[in-house]
């Protein structure tokens, strides 16, 4: 941005200052539901017969509204800011604060004559350290926004990420390359970094999924996981034409991926070479893919696409089959037809018919 023009940010950004925000690619930038203005770390929350106290940090990248554990019923005491006492407000159904631009340590307490079964935690945490009655819970049970506090499972469970992913590449201009990532996660909430996520040579465009994530400058994806299993769907288009795709080398997130090439005959005939094909059933392809051929990618696999002819060749025009029934009137003046059209149609999407 020119210099001269610094000092009118803030004028131009008055009532819109969610433009200073990570953006979401793919979103409408034009609302403010396509950024992420806040964004929480772990929540410490510690509960007992009589009441509870938590504490959490958020990162806030412009003025914004945070919510806080607990509900219109069960109202959080003693909240603090930075060590500063802070003003509650009521917003749809429960306490938030309101935050300015940076790092903020966030602290509360509850009280309550019996403990409740449950408490309401915001969506938007994932990361979250339970204790119950003195005792460290290893998979707290959430059920949305509600936490139980009740009976919980204590047994600790050990720490496992089981990542599986499908990718499918579609002939376009420029290709385009949607990844799938399933999530199997055992253990305790935590934070989680995933190496080299895309190939090579491929800018993400869009990132959406059940879980709190985002990609780093590096290409790593930082996820906060919780126990179950969940996916994300990450969007990326290629930087530069290449007929040669590479999957991340052994260091990536799993150690198999499957692929899938959806060809786009009216841009051209091309063909995959270089892997082995597989059955996209047997290989749990998304439902969505299976209509397209499945290659398994080991790590560092090369899968060319190789270009047979542009565009539609005489060989690729349309097949159509027209079955005509006709049916004489009483007066045997004229006619009612009916038209079964069938066959493949590969161009000109708007069929005409001559006058009978």
């Amino acid at each position: 941005m020119p210099r001269a023009l610094e000092d009118w940010q803030a004028w131009v950004l008055k009532g819109r200052e969610f433009h200073r925000c990570p953006f979401l690619a793919g979103s409408n930038p034009a609302v403010a539901e396509s950024y992420r203005c806040a964004w929480p770390e772990r929540l410490l929350l510690n509960v007992d017969a009589h009441g509870g106290r938590f504490s959490q940090r958020w990162q806030v990248y412009t003025e914004s509204w945070v919510a806080l554990p607990g509900d219109l019923v069960r109202w959080p005491e003693e909240v603090l800011v930075d060590g500063r006492s802070a003003a509650l407000v009521g917003r749809e159904g429960v306490p938030q604060v309101r935050l300015t631009a940076g790092g903020h340590q966030l602290s509360g307490a509850f009280a309550w004559q019996v403990r409740p079964e449950s408490l309401t935690i915001p969506l938007q945490t994932a990361l979250l350290d339970l204790v119950v009655d003195g005792r460290q819970v290893a998979r707290p049970q959430r059920d949305g926004a509600s936490l139980a506090l009740g009976r919980q499972s204590s047994a600790a469970e050990p720490r496992q990420l089981e990542v599986q992913i499908y990718r499918l590449i579609r002939d376009d201009i420029p290709l385009r390359l949607f990844t799938r990532l399933r999530l199997r996660v055992a253990g305790d909430a935590r934070e989680e970094l995933l190496e080299q996520t895309l190939p090579e040579g491929f800018i993400p465009v869009s990132l959406e999924g059940e879980l709190p994530a985002r990609l780093e400058a590096d290409g790593r994806l930082r996820v906060q996981v919780r126990a179950g299993r969940f996916e994300l769907v990450l969007d990326a288009r290629q930087a530069q034409p290449a007929a040669a795709l590479s999957s991340p080398p052994r260091s990536g997130p799993a150690p198999d991926e499957v692929w899938s090439f959806a060809a786009n005959d009216r841009l051209r005939v091309a063909a995959v070479e270089g892997v082995a094909g597989i059955d996209p059933l047997q290989a749990n392809v998304p439902g969505e893919w299976r209509g397209h051929p499945a290659f398994r990618m080991q790590p560092g696999s090369q899968l060319k696409i190789v270009e047979r002819s542009r565009g539609l060749a005489n060989m690729d025009q349309n097949r159509l089959r027209l079955s005509r029934r006709l049916w004489l009137d009483f007066d045997h003046e004229g006619f009612t037809a009916v038209d079964d059209l069938s066959g493949t149609l590969r161009r000109d999407w708007r069929l005409a018919m001559r006058e009978p």
